[in-house]
Order: C-alpha cells, then sequence, then structure tokens
C-alpha cells in the first residue's frame, strides 16, 4: 500500500492537495471490495479501513 499527495488546485498562489492511499488490485479483490465501499477511521495513531455497510 501506499499513501499519495495530489496537488488538486491553486487559488491565489496557495497550492490544495488531497491524500490517496493506493491498495493493490490482489488486496481488493481479497477482500471483495467495490469502487467507493472504503470507510476509513483514526484509533490512536492507527488508520482502520473498513467497507461501508448498506443501511
Amino acid at each position: 500500500m501506499k499513501l499519495q499527495k495530489q496537488r488538486t488546485r491553486e487559488v491565489n498562489g496557495k497550492e490544495y492537495h488531497r491524500w490517496t492511499v493506493v491498495i493493490p488490485t490482489e488486496k481488493v479483490q481479497e477482500l471483495k471490495w467495490h469502487t467507493g465501499q472504503g470507510y476509513g477511521k483514526i484509533v490512536r495513531d492507527t488508520l482502520i479501513l473498513t467497507p461501508k455497510t448498506k443501511s
């Protein structure tokens, strides 16, 4: 897995970025996840990703 920083825009000389976690295809397939399914939360200093539950 890899954390990437992406520049989204520049306004009045100030750059804005977003961060993306790249998960390898084989891990996504192993988890049986689909696009848009991830949900993240922080516990202490750890990011925990889980699938969204349908409501």
